[in-house]
């Protein structure tokens, strides 16, 4: 079969400027501006300036912004799937259930000034020279961002939100040099990092009693403090830890993580010395045919044994009883 036939070129449309396409051959007049994002296979907007205006589109493949500007924005309900932006700067803009999914290689050289950020997804890219000042973040999750190169946070603040899976560099490609993120005079609440690596990120002057790192990697530079910062909000800077991040933190020196984390006692450091680290997982879905139930069952078992988060139809789904056996009877 022979694929539908591809338009190329650009339009003006009022609300988001002089837009570059691709997309099957589709009459484009009198076509609604959502209608025609949600068509595109790929989307290439520049040099824009955007003021008080409210940008949502949904399943855009492969759309880019270069070199805008979002002035008092409203960024709401976008499912950004390949949606990148580079040196584009976001003044006061409020953004909000959005999704940013595979954002590799197109986030670069971006600065937000006093946004406040909410409900925000960054999954699978990276990050890198990216600049946030006194911007509010909520419930916002990044997660298996690698690399993350020169991300700044200054005078930011931080509820509920997870770094998980976070690190400096691919694995493949370490480096030595270079930061990660760098926080500065940030606070964070009920905000955890996950399975990290954090020895190339900065935490200077950070209010840090309400941070969790959980099986995390820190070094001797993680953690600065002026003695301004200590004499006023000493009682502000210990994080939380699990036995996994002091364990992998013992090489360093006991007064140095006894300032930083939250340790209590001096035995916790014999403690997490014979404490195991096992491996790290998220959640896994079993995928099957009812014909295969037996064998998913047994994998669904073994992995609920060691704990593992998992999903299988006819033990986690809604309404399982009645269709398990409706298909049942199918099969």
């Amino acid at each position: 079969m022979e694929s539908s036939p591809v338009k190329k070129g650009d339009f003006t449309v009022p609300q988001y400027g002089k837009i570059k396409y691709i997309l099957p051959e589709t009459p484009i007049k009198g076509m609604k501006v959502t209608d025609i994002l949600s068509k595109l296979e790929k989307v290439e907007i520049s040099n824009q300036v955007y003021e008080k205006k409210r940008l949502s589109f949904s399943k855009t493949a492969r759309g880019y912004f270069n070199g805008c500007t979002f002035s008092e924005c409203e960024l709401r309900d976008i499912s950004g799937f390949f949606l990148g932006f580079e040196n584009c700067t976001f003044i006061k803009c409020f953004i909000d259930n959005v999704n940013f999914s595979h954002t590799v290689m197109n986030w670069k050289s971006n600065t937000f000034d006093e946004c406040n950020i909410r409900h925000v997804n960054f999954d699978e890219g990276d990050l890198q020279n990216i600049t946030f000042r006194k911007t509010w973040f909520r419930n916002v999750r990044l997660a298996g961002m690698y690399p993350i190169i020169d991300v700044y946070f200054d005078d930011c603040n931080f509820e509920f939100c997870q770094f998980a899976t976070v690190a400096h560099n691919h694995p493949s490609e370490f480096s030595q040099t270079g930061i990660s993120m760098s926080f500065n005079n940030c606070s964070f609440n009920y905000t955890h990092f996950k399975n990290s690596d954090l020895t190339h990120t900065l935490f200077k002057d950070c209010e840090l009693w309400d941070a969790m790192l959980i099986d995390c990697a820190i070094s001797r530079s993680t953690f600065k403090t002026t003695k301004r910062f200590e004499a006023e909000k000493s009682a502000y800077l210990p994080a939380n830890f699990d036995f996994a991040t002091l364990k992998k933190a013992l090489t360093l020196d006991r007064g140095y993580l006894k300032k930083y984390l939250n340790v209590a006692d001096d035995r916790l450091f014999d403690i997490a010395g014979d404490y195991e680290i096992l491996p790290s997982f998220h959640s896994v879905f079993i995928s099957y045919s009812f014909k295969d139930k037996v064998a998913a069952k047994f994998v669904y078992d073994y992995l609920k044994k060691n704990k593992v988060s998992c999903f299988l139809w006819e033990e986690d789904a809604p309404g399982r009883s009645i269709f398990g056996a409706r298909d049942g009877k199918r099969n």
